[in-house]
C-alpha cells in the first residue's frame, strides 16, 4: 500500500479539519474517520520505521 506523501497528507489533514469544523454533522463524521485513519496509517508506518532502525 502505498501512503499519502507527506505533502498530500497535510493537505488532506487540513482538509478533514475544515470538514470537522465547517461541514454538516454528516459531513463531520465521515472527515473524523478520514483524519484518523490517515493518522492511523502514518502512526503505524512511523512505529514500523523506528522498530526497523532499532533492530539494527
Amino acid at each position: 500500500m502505498n501512503l499519502p506523501t507527506r505533502e498530500e497528507y497535510e493537505f488532506l489533514r487540513f482538509k478533514f479539519t475544515q470538514d470537522i469544523a465547517h461541514g454538516s454533522p454528516s459531513d463531520r463524521l465521515v472527515a473524523m474517520h478520514n483524519l484518523m485513519h490517515i493518522m492511523g496509517l502514518y502512526a503505524s508506518s512511523d512505529e514500523l520505521i523506528l522498530a526497523k532502525i532499532m533492530d539494527r
